[in-house]
């Protein structure tokens, strides 16, 4: 058992949200370049962004490691998918929502083809330090061009190993993504312990989330 599974196992999912992300909310007509676009989001888990962009007209593709996730978000949805399976990943596809569970850097063009814009809140800074960059390549390489991401990075006064989810300091991102056409933030939002029950629970005095568009 890996860790996301065991930590799936025991109910240790601190980064599931019950409501919708309000940066999605707020930014989401950055991953509308087109009408109705096909939008990877990359461990997924079972987000509920995912049924709120579909509402909104996209197709999802959604990418994680835990099955259990993947089986719970189509439980909980009231979806009846229909499963197939490949030499490197197990679909589950209904309506316009498919949900991959697959390790995502086996997840290439010839499974998914190129999308038309990715979601990020909670992929990038699950992953250690040493698999970002190969991280962020592999999501260009799924982006068709000119297409976008929306990337929600994470970072608070504590140590770069500790996590996940780990903090992505200030440069970290425009380095990451150097070879897009474009790399801008476009709001940041503060978090201290006054208004965030996790930071207290964690005793630690702030977060910060920081909101990206990325273009191929």
């Amino acid at each position: 058992m890996n860790f996301w599974e065991e930590r799936w196992q025991n109910g240790q999912t601190g980064w599931h949200n019950t409501q919708v992300n309000d940066n999605l909310v707020n930014h989401h007509k950055t991953l509308f370049q087109v009408k109705n676009p096909t939008i990877l989001v990359p461990l997924c888990g079972k987000s509920l962004d995912m049924a709120w962009l579909s509402e909104q007209g996209a197709r999802i593709i959604g990418i994680d490691l835990v099955q259990q996730a993947i089986e719970e978000y189509c439980a909980e949805q009231n979806l009846e998918p229909e499963i197939s399976t490949t030499e490197s990943c197990v679909s589950y596809a209904a309506d316009s929502q498919t949900l991959i569970h697959a390790n995502v850097f086996d997840v290439h063009t010839k499974d998914i083809g190129t999308v038309d814009s990715i979601f990020d809140r909670a992929a990038l800074v699950a992953l250690p330090l040493e698999k970002r960059e190969a991280y962020a390549l592999h999501c260009l390489s799924l982006l068709k061009p000119g297409g976008s991401i929306l990337l929600i990075t994470y970072d608070s006064p504590v140590a770069d190993d500790q996590g996940p989810p780990f903090p992505v300091r200030k440069g970290t991102v425009e380095k990451l993504y150097s070879s897009a056409t474009e790399c801008v933030q476009l709001d940041e939002v503060l978090m201290t312990q006054e208004n965030d029950e996790r930071l207290r629970n964690r005793s630690l005095e702030w977060s910060r989330a920081d909101i990206w568009k990325i273009t191929k």
